[in-house]
């Protein structure tokens, strides 16, 4: 979980008073989502937790600046674009919502694209096409999946229009999935599970087939969509060393190699939904160490101990900015808990010593013998 920049007040607090609280304990966005894994919560809303406004997906880096293109009439275009626009225009959308959002991001750039093709030519395939090809074919070198995109093949002679609108097409849809999925949209972390309350950048379709197409060096730019967190490149690396290494060479040697490549090909992914960038200063709640530590300029200034849940009952992951912090909260049992941990063991114990509060908190009664 990831904690980012809060307010100077907050912050002098937080260094005052240390962050012992447990993870159950955090007033922030993902306050709510915790309490979604108690099956007997209040549907009150949290008043910490701000609320969610849905807000457009962010423009791609290295777009333009110059003014947005007003599309040309039919007759002034290149016929290869004009023929892109019109099968963009006449094709019914399919696959999954990502792939419809890639069509119509890719029929609204070329709805104003004037200029020539950006993938093909009176020679076949450009020298952009061909970077563009080229890095998407190493795909799995960055824990992605090269089979996932669909590739022309080069035109063979010379090529009818009808043949090189349909590359240019295809290449362009590859392009955009590439850098949807380099984003961290192949997966939605909330199908993975409940627990994972985090939103991938993904940067607007039509945007990013701006920038590509204004790109010089076009295997660069797709290279740059990655994750540039040093985590990330330490896990890219240790998968290419593992795909490279002799199944005589794995250690422990009960290790099952496709067991750890499958393992760095989930942890690439999950950095994937990180914010692109933490910031000079953020919280790291590390939750299989169960320690939380603050960063500042990258690296650790202050360390504690927190309190995480079991399997039955996961701890939330999320990144979200931090609001405020609160020291010694109240704090009631959860319903869930009542009903799933600890009425199984008053039951079983015959009632003992406890009781519940008005407010829920979980007391012991204290007995006075003669």
């Amino acid at each position: 979980m990831v904690r980012r920049p809060f307010p100077a007040v907050a912050l002098a607090v937080l260094m005052l008073g240390g962050l012992a609280e447990p993870a159950w304990c955090q007033a922030t966005k993902a306050a709510a989502a915790s309490r979604d894994l108690d099956p007997g919560r209040s549907t009150a809303p949290d008043p910490l937790t701000p609320p969610e406004v849905d807000k457009p997906p962010p423009a791609a880096p290295g777009v333009p600046t110059t003014p947005t293109e007003t599309a040309k009439p039919a007759g002034e275009v290149d016929p290869i674009v004009a023929m892109v626009r019109q099968r963009l225009a006449a094709a019914q959308p399919g696959g999954n919502a990502g792939d419809r959002d890639d069509r119509a991001g890719l029929a609204a750039f070329y709805a104003q694209h004037n200029g020539e093709p950006v993938w093909t030519g009176k020679d076949g395939f450009t020298a952009r096409a061909t970077q563009a090809i080229g890095e998407i074919r190493k795909a799995d070198d960055w824990g992605l999946k090269a089979s996932a995109f669909d590739l022309p093949a080069p035109p063979q002679g010379p090529a009818s229009a009808e043949a090189l609108a349909e590359a240019e097409i295809k290449l362009g849809l590859a392009v955009l999935k590439y850098g949807r999925h380099a984003r961290g949209g192949r997966v939605e972390p909330l199908s993975v599970h409940r627990i994972f309350d985090q939103k991938p950048t993904i940067y607007d379709p039509k945007t990013l087939m701006l920038a590509v197409a204004a790109s010089s060096a076009v295997d660069a730019y797709l290279r740059d969509l990655h994750p540039r967190h040093p985590q990330f490149e330490r896990l890219r690396q240790a998968l290419l060393a593992a795909r490279a290494a002799k199944p005589e060479d794995a250690v422990p040697a009960t290790a099952k190699p496709g067991e750890n490549i499958q393992r760095l090909i989930v942890n690439l992914e999950r950095w994937r939904w990180m914010p692109p960038n933490l910031g000079p200063f953020y919280v790291w709640d590390s939750v299989p160490e169960q320690m939380t530590i603050v960063f500042k300029d990258g690296k650790p200034i202050l360390s504690e101990k927190i309190v995480v849940g079991k399997p039955s009952s996961p701890t939330p992951v999320f990144s979200a900015d931090m609001l405020l912090v609160i020291f010694h909260p109240s704090w009631g049992v959860p319903p869930g808990m009542k009903v799933y941990e600890l009425g199984p063991q008053l039951k079983a114990a015959g009632g003992g010593g406890w009781f519940f509060s008005s407010s829920g908190a979980l007391c012991l009664r204290v007995y006075q013998t003669g």
